[in-house]
């Protein structure tokens, strides 16, 4: 039985508010989504960083993917957060290498 807390009782999923804090809570988790993925990261460290929260995002929900899928708006599909995070990432890594900003080897 799934619980959530209401600043202070524990609700169980047969009380009257648990649909509306179950919608509340969806629609800030897709905000959180979207946000993250709207990141554009200009460093190498601060790519790094975005794609290690990611990492523990996956660890957190077993290898699933963010609980939400986002739409879009170049084809009007719905795709999972973790593509628009890395290719959001791939994106500022590539900006990072042609600006010279790259550490060379």
């Amino acid at each position: 039985n799934f619980e959530f807390h209401d600043d202070e009782n524990i609700v169980d999923e047969d009380h009257p508010q648990y649909d509306k804090e179950m919608w509340r809570l969806s629609d800030a988790t897709e905000a959180a989504a979207g946000n993250l993925c709207e990141v554009q990261p200009t460093t190498i460290v601060g790519a790094i960083a975005l794609l290690n929260y990611y990492a523990e995002v996956m660890v957190s929900h077993d290898g699933e993917d963010w609980p939400v899928e986002l739409e879009d708006k170049q084809d009007g599909v719905e795709k999972p957060f973790g593509y628009f995070l890395t290719r959001n990432v791939a994106r500022a890594l590539s900006d990072i290498a042609a600006a010279g900003k790259a550490v060379r080897s």
